[in-house]
């Protein structure tokens, strides 16, 4: 077993702590990387065969933001944030909707930001070995081009 492969289980275990589950499933198209539910206290990533190992502690080191920044926030989601994050994720283009307004694409981005910033935390946490200046650029293209550009540009509704 890889370093990189003791650090997924490492992150894994700290999910366990924390009441999460963690799933690894097969990638399906407009699923993204993975995905973090507070109902059922989960979180899937979808892996492919192209993905690296460093791909899959990225997204679990997300998901992980997701749910910290969940606590933090008293364990509270606002109803419009849940009916955002529904519409999203339901319909044929799940998880890629083009027909959201700038309003409720300004809420997911502001939803992915407030948990993006704890990436870097957990893996302090964690003592990793992956490369701290990985994480820190995959939460700059995070916040500051996919989702913003998300934000902006899908449909300039």
């Amino acid at each position: 077993m890889g370093i990189r492969d003791e650090e997924i289980l490492r992150i894994k275990k700290y999910a366990e702590g924390l009441g999460i589950k963690v799933f690894m499933k097969p990638y399906k198209p407009g699923y993204g990387d993975g995905e973090w539910d507070c109902i059922d206290q989960s979180i899937t990533i979808y892996t492919n065969p192209k993905q690296s190992k460093s791909d899959t502690i990225l997204a679990l080191l997300h998901e992980l933001g997701q749910h910290l920044d969940w606590i933090y926030k008293n364990k509270e989601i606002p109803k419009e944030v849940i009916d955002v994050y529904a519409k999203l994720n339901t319909g044929a283009v799940s998880g890629d909707r083009v027909d959201l307004t700038k309003k409720e694409r300004k809420v997911i981005l502001d939803e992915e930001i407030s948990g993006i910033k704890y990436m870097d935390v957990i893996h302090k946490e964690l003592n990793l070995t992956f490369p701290l200046w990985k994480v820190k650029i995959c939460q700059e293209m995070e916040c500051q081009i996919q989702f913003f550009v998300y934000y902006i540009h899908i449909l300039n509704t």
